[in-house]
């Protein structure tokens, strides 16, 4: 056989070769297009799954912030009513005192219809709200508002008035207390 008859076989053949390596190639360069491209997904997944969590942390964020200053703004509502209520219960200790002759002692009396049964709802609304409130001094603040509340209505005598005042200078402080809370609360 001659060269000439060599020649249609060396080309086949390596026609062959050239065309399985390109193939090769080709199948390689594919592989790693798919795995770049499911590289790619899964970052673009991962990125959409952490902007999620960041806007579903910050709506959760927003809506606690708002809860908050929600709560702080009716619980300085219902202090109001709280020392409302109070000053309505001492005034009516101080009328039965002086309707008695103003004695020594004060004398025994029932509070007005319906105004124990108003103290003891707002003062409830007002422990709740002052639970649900994120800042511990003023959870403290009321806590002690409402004990120097209860200390005035249990001591009938002279010291209640002065724990009147000592009830409405500490309303002050934590009505300026809530305040600044409000105040400095990002974002509302």
């Amino acid at each position: 056989m001659g060269v000439a008859a060599w020649v249609p076989i060396v080309t086949f053949v390596g026609g062959s070769i050239v065309t399985v390596g390109i193939e090769y190639i080709r199948v390689l360069n594919s592989r790693e297009d798919r795995r770049q491209t499911s590289e790619e997904a899964k970052a673009d997944r991962d990125a959409t799954r952490l902007e999620r969590a960041e806007e579903r942390h910050q709506r959760l964020s927003d809506e606690h912030r708002n809860e908050q200053r929600e709560t702080l703004l009716e619980l300085q509502e219902k202090l109001s009513d709280y020392l409302r209520s109070i000053g309505k219960a001492h005034n009516a200790d101080q009328q039965a005192w002086s309707d008695a002759g103003e004695p020594a002692q004060y004398p025994v009396s029932l509070l007005p219809d319906g105004l124990s049964e108003e103290i003891n709802v707002v003062q409830r609304r007002v422990q709740i709200l002052s639970q649900r409130v994120d800042n511990d001094k003023v959870r403290e603040e009321v806590s002690n508002l409402i004990s120097a509340a209860a200390e005035m209505m249990l001591n009938r005598d002279a010291k209640s008035q002065r724990v009147l005042l000592t009830i409405a200078k500490s309303f002050e402080s934590l009505n300026g207390l809530i305040g600044s809370a409000l105040r400095t609360r990002p974002g509302v």
